[in-house]
C-alpha cells in the first residue's frame, strides 16, 4: 500500500507502510490523501523500471499499452 497526499508535489508526505498501525498514526499533514496498491513493476535486463502506461490523444486511449522508461519519479 501507499499513502499519497492528494495535495503533495515532489513525493512530499508520500509513505509505503508496512503495518496497519502505520498507516492509523499517518498525520494528514497535507490533508486528503489517496491510497494505493504498491505494484513491483517489470524492469528491463540493465535494471531501469519498465513502467506500464496508456497514451490518449485528445482524451481518448489510443488502445496501446506501452512500457515506459522511468527513472527516478520522471
Amino acid at each position: 500500500m501507499v499513502i499519497k497526499p492528494v495535495f503533495g508535489a515532489a513525493g512530499e508526505g508520500i509513505i509505503f507502510p508496512k503495518s496497519d498501525e502505520e498507516v492509523h498514526e499517518y498525520p494528514f499533514a497535507m490533508g486528503p490523501v489517496n491510497l494505493e496498491e504498491f505494484l513491483e513493476l517489470d524492469r528491463a535486463p540493465d535494471g531501469v523500471i519498465l513502467s506500464p502506461a496508456v497514451h490518449y490523444m485528445e482524451g481518448k486511449p489510443t488502445g496501446v499499452l506501452v512500457d515506459q522508461i522511468m527513472v527516478g519519479t520522471g
